[in-house]
């Protein structure tokens, strides 16, 4: 397929020591709300959902939609290239999937953007920076395809669209980048909510038990090394000891990622096992509970207490998202220097690492309490 490559402007990202944590916060909501509504439009322009339906025959809406998750749904992406999926409503044939994920793939590989550094404290471009703007691809081109008609949500879909492991949070955590969307995004909800009360569901939370084990395991490495195993390899993600973060962006499953792989993934976990736990026991309110839940951590959070998930009080709650807001503005600092850096993988110092090490303490004890542990 001969596309054309295409330039999508995003919004200024300002470096994140130079605000403090909740004006940051704040900013990077701003920019991922802006960075949703001009990908939006661009695809609408490029007819990225016109390509999809006449690769499975239809013309009209509502059977397709485009969503990203993660970072990019919960509204606290800093550089991160934006992840979509496709979900029909219909069942098709293997090689009609693998035609949409070829066009795609195809059409968001040719999709660069350009992001101007700012400053906080005017918003123009700097003109002392280094690198006063930089080009970075704008999506993932790995693109997974979900059948709603096959019942089936909560699994990841490898690019045979053979069902992998068990994401609940990509639904949890989904926001539309594509006009009319929504009603297919409530039709997955719906679907997740009966997977999470059935046998699968089990599943699910026990897959979320040993992620949150995992990701706390990083965060009580000994000496304050953010140490991880994985395929018998030792990756260090952080360093207290040494006050540095690393990060590099290969996805081959053994990159460095700062601060994420530690208290974020923690923090995030905990809560969707927490609202999981809750759907089980109130199935009456269970679609009420994952179409009104909030994506943003701190407002999921706050949410969470509202509806009594967490059996907190409420200053504990309110730590915890102080301290998730912390380490999510370190985490975009290895990020923003990433990106800017032009390298394949960056080491940064952290500012006063005693800090982020007895933050890192308090997080875990506010975690382990939440659990009842």
């Amino acid at each position: 397929m001969d596309l054309p490559l295409h330039k999508l402007k995003l919004p200024p990202q300002v470096d994140p020591l130079s605000m403090d944590v909740l004006p940051y916060t704040a900013h990077v909501r701003q920019r991922n709300r802006l960075s949703r509504e001009r990908s939006e439009a661009f695809l609408d322009a490029l007819g990225a959902s016109q390509l999809v339906r006449e690769s499975i025959g239809i013309s009209s809406d509502p059977h397709i939609a485009l969503i990203v998750n993660g970072s990019d749904g919960r509204e606290e992406n800093c550089t991160s290239p934006l992840e979509p999926i496709v979900f029909i409503e219909e069942a098709l044939p293997v090689q009609v999937v693998q035609n949409i994920r070829q066009q795609l793939n195809a059409l968001l590989s040719g999709i660069s953007g350009y992001m101007h550094i700012t400053r906080a404290d005017s918003g123009e471009s700097s003109p002392e920076e280094s690198c006063p703007f930089v080009v970075q691809d704008v999506y993932d081109p790995i693109v997974e395809v979900k059948m709603l008609a096959e019942g089936q949500v909560a699994h990841y879909r490898d690019q045979n669209n053979i069902p992998r492991d068990l994401w609940p949070s990509r639904i949890f955590d989904a926001a539309p980048i594509s006009s009319g969307s929504e009603v297919i995004l409530a039709r997955a909800q719906d679907l997740l909510c009966g997977e999470i009360a059935g046998a699968v569901g089990k599943k699910m939370l026990e897959r979320e038990r040993g992620r949150i084990r995992d990701y706390a395991a990083v965060c009580r490495a000994d000496e304050h090394q953010g140490t991880q195993l994985r395929r018998s390899r030792t990756i260090t993600h952080f360093d207290l000891k040494e006050g540095v973060a690393h990060y590099n962006r290969t996805d081959t499953g053994l990159d460095a990622r700062s601060f994420k792989y530690g208290p974020l993934r923690l923090v995030q976990h905990t809560l969707i096992s927490e609202l999981m736990r809750a759907m089980r026991e109130r199935s009456d309110d269970a679609l009420r509970l994952v179409q009104t839940a909030p994506s943003h951590t701190a407002d999921k959070l706050a949410f969470l207490k509202q509806e009594n998930i967490l059996r907190r009080p409420q200053a504990e709650v309110e730590r915890m998202t102080l301290l998730y807001l912390y380490f999510l503005r370190l985490y975009h600092l290895s990020e923003f220097h990433y990106v800017i850096s032009g390298q394949r993988q960056t080491t940064v110092e952290i500012p006063d690492s005693q800090e982020v090490a007895e933050n890192l303490q308090e997080l875990l004890t506010l975690v382990d309490l939440l659990r009842g542990k």
